[in-house]
């Protein structure tokens, strides 16, 4: 085999291979676990936001914008809200926005925000990422808002210990193993 054809060959071997690893960076891409942070926004101005506020952000990694999963949305045009107000019965939902589009709203109100991106095994953070899409079809997403034991905080951190698998007793959506 002339000098020639051994380097058509090679270079035709190392194309071959160049393409697979770029094949395979491109499939392990794909298939990266999202990314999840946590969102805690400063206290406002109306009554309900006099403490704050967090929502987990689910970064998928595919190059669209982030979503926002926000435990903390209710609507006053809701039929007996007033009424439900004063008996303490409030009925709150999970909402999935873009993330620059549910910021905005703090943004106009001058609240600040702080992301915490969190070191979740793939596993884990591919799980809280189903769950908190699942928890955001219309059929799964409103609950019975209770001020001290079920609120947007709490449903943040159940949503996470649920996905870490960290059971403790005053979990109800987490079976404590003991």
């Amino acid at each position: 085999m002339c000098s020639v054809q051994r380097a058509r060959r090679w270079r035709t071997t190392a194309r071959v291979l160049v393409a697979g690893v770029l094949w395979l960076a491109l499939c392990a891409t794909a298939m990266a676990a999202p990314r999840i942070g946590v969102v805690t926004m400063e206290p406002g101005q109306p009554y309900w936001a006099r403490f704050g506020h967090n929502a987990i952000v689910v970064d998928a990694g595919d190059g669209r914008e982030p979503m926002l999963y926000n435990y903390g949305f209710f609507d006053f045009d809701e039929p007996g809200f007033l009424l439900n107000f004063l008996r303490g019965r409030m009925y709150y939902r999970l909402v999935a926005l873009p993330m620059s589009q549910d910021l905005a709203y703090y943004r106009e109100e001058g609240r600040g925000v702080t992301l915490q991106w969190l070191d979740m095994e793939p596993g884990a953070a591919e799980g809280l990422a189903r769950f908190l899409a699942w928890n955001a079809r219309p059929e799964n997403a409103v609950y019975e808002y209770d001020y001290f034991t079920d609120n947007c905080s709490t449903r943040v951190r159940d949503a996470l210990d649920t996905a870490l698998d960290v059971p403790w007793p005053g979990n109800s959506r987490v079976d404590p193993r003991g």
